[in-house]
């Protein structure tokens, strides 16, 4: 018997025309290798192949206009399980005016399903729910709807719409959508794309009080080795709810 293999380490089971190593299909999904490993910060795509499991360490800063900096550091270990699931579990060390990247105090729980195999639906839709608990803030529950695919031979796109909603407090409702679009640079080592966020923000006894936020920037994902991939998104905010800006690192 063939024991495991790495997600790095997985035979093509379809050569695509584009002759991209980064755009053959692998797996039991037959998914491209491009979409094993996250490619935008803000936006996810489809689930990992079945058997794999991954873990990332996260840095998120975000800046606003007044007040203190926000730092959150998130440490996640994903598995890819059968049947098109997945789920994941993240440490959150989220902290205001200071870097205590030790200090947990959120735990999240997440799961996905993609509906079909690799480019059997438009968009490769794919479900996600999580679970939120904070220590000292009200628990959330988030929904996405994933989508994502190839625009054109080595072009990668994708887009994701939530809804995240405290279940007590102030059940503070959060919708957002968020998009991405990258162009491979050096085949399967190096792309550059653009990301963008648009959120709504209100509180149960304030609904038609909105906060706005729209952010833009350039996106980078390089793969130094095999086993690992690195993430960078600088987001500017645009308007007065947005923040000044809020950067994301993904390793």
């Amino acid at each position: 018997e063939e024991p495991r293999l790495r997600t790095w380490e997985l035979h093509a089971v379809e050569v695509v025309g584009s002759g991209l190593k980064e755009e053959e299909r692998v797996g039991e999904y037959k998914q491209p290798r491009w979409s094993v490993e996250r490619l935008f910060p803000t936006t996810r795509i489809y689930v990992l192949p079945e058997g794999a499991v991954h873990g990332e360490i996260w840095t998120r800063v975000q800046e606003p206009r007044h007040g203190d900096t926000r730092i959150r550091d998130y440490y996640e270990v994903e598995w890819g399980l059968p049947n098109r699931f997945q789920v994941d579990f993240y440490l959150v060390a989220d902290h205001t005016g200071e870097w205590e990247p030790g200090a947990i105090n959120q735990q999240m729980i997440e799961g996905r399903y993609a509906f079909a195999d690799w480019d059997e639906i438009w968009g490769n839709p794919t479900v996600y729910l999580e679970y939120i608990h904070r220590n000292d803030d009200p628990e959330s529950i988030e929904g996405k709807l994933l989508l994502g695919g190839e625009a054109a031979p080595g072009w990668h796109w994708g887009t994701n719409f939530s809804c995240e909603q405290e279940v007590s407090g102030s059940e503070e409702r959060e919708l957002q959508v968020t998009g991405g679009l990258s162009r491979t640079i050096v085949d399967d080592k190096f792309s550059l794309g653009v990301e963008t966020k648009a959120q709504q923000t209100d509180e149960k006894d304030s609904r038609s009080d909105n906060e706005h936020v729209f952010e833009i920037g350039p996106s980078m994902r390089w793969l130094p080795t095999d086993a690992m991939h690195v993430d960078f998104t600088p987001l500017i905010g645009i308007g007065p709810d947005s923040p000044g800006m809020e950067v994301f690192l993904i390793v």
